[in-house]
Order: structure tokens, then C-alpha cells, then sequence
């Protein structure tokens, strides 16, 4: 499923189930409330109205890039990677954290408003994989809490 450059769509039916999604650029989506069951990726950028996504995600790949006004996100996610790319987040990344993957990969870059990045409670179907994460231009970030990581690269 892909949605791009449909500035009427102001909401989703209440569930997805497919292969992969893609939704960009819907200008006047404000907020996925749906439950999202798909097989391989779930993209969703470039919306300027979106604020909320609090619906139940299950994917292999999760990324989130330039919505400026999100403030929340699911508390959970069952994912294999996550990318989370010019959101203005303070403190409300997901806390749990189902990974179905053996190697993981969380990706944070510019997010101008991130103060603490806490993982507290990730768990793996596969726990021998390595999990990966890589924070890049995040300037406000203070502290990194509870990783269970092998790799963490942060830079500036």
C-alpha cells in the first residue's frame, strides 16, 4: 500500500493488514489510530499535521521521518528495525521494545528535542543477535539509560 501527496486523507480505516505501507506527504493527517499488521516495512513521513500515531504496530521495518508536530508514539512496538529521522520528540520514543528479528537496529538522527533515550525493556525472539544503536544530531540529548545493546555509536 502506498499513499503519497493526498492532502484530503484525514484518516485511516481501523485496521491494515498487508505487505508493506507508505504514506507521505497527506497534509491534513493528524493521527494513526490504527492497528498496522504488516510483513515487511511501515514508512510514514513528510506529513506536517500528523501529531499522534498510537495504534498497534507490528512490522520488520519501522521508519518515521520529518513529521514536525508528532508528539506521541506507541508505548510498544514489535519490530526488527526502527528509524525515528527529524522529529521533534522530547521524551516519548517507546519504552518496550519487541524485537522479531535476530539483529536489531534502532536509528535516532535529528531529533533537535531529545533529552534522555531510555530501552528498558526490549526483548527478542532471537536474544543471540546483535542490536545495534546509532544516535547522530541529537543536542539537547543528556543521558542514555539501560541499552541491553552490543553496539552503540553516538555522535554529533
Amino acid at each position: 500500500v502506498t499513499i503519497i501527496n493526498c492532502p484530503n486523507l484525514k484518516s485511516l480505516p481501523p485496521a491494515i493488514k498487508c505487505r508493506s505501507i507508505s504514506i507521505y506527504m497527506c497534509e491534513n493527517l493528524e493521527s494513526i489510530s490504527t492497528k498496522v499488521d504488516v510483513e515487511y516495512d511501515a514508512t510514514f513521513g513528510n506529513m506536517q499535521a500528523l501529531h499522534t500515531i498510537d495504534s498497534d504496530i507490528k512490522c520488520k521495518s519501522l521508519s518515521i521521518m520529518n513529521c514536525p508536530k508528532l508528539k506521541t508514539l506507541p508505548d510498544e512496538l514489535t519490530v526488527g528495525f526502527i528509524g525515528f529521522d527529524s522529529l521533534d520528540l522530547v521524551d516519548t520514543l517507546p519504552r518496550r521494545i519487541h524485537f522479531t528479528e535476530e539483529n536489531t537496529h534502532i536509528s535516532i538522527v535529528r531529533m533537535k528535542s531529545l533529552v534522555t533515550f531510555v530501552a528498558t525493556e526490549w526483548t527478542a525472539e532471537h536474544a543471540k543477535g546483535d542490536r545495534s544503536i546509532y544516535i547522530n544530531g541529537c543536542p539537547q540529548l543528556q543521558e542514555v539509560v539501560d541499552l541491553n545493546a552490543t553496539t552503540v555509536n553516538l555522535n554529533d
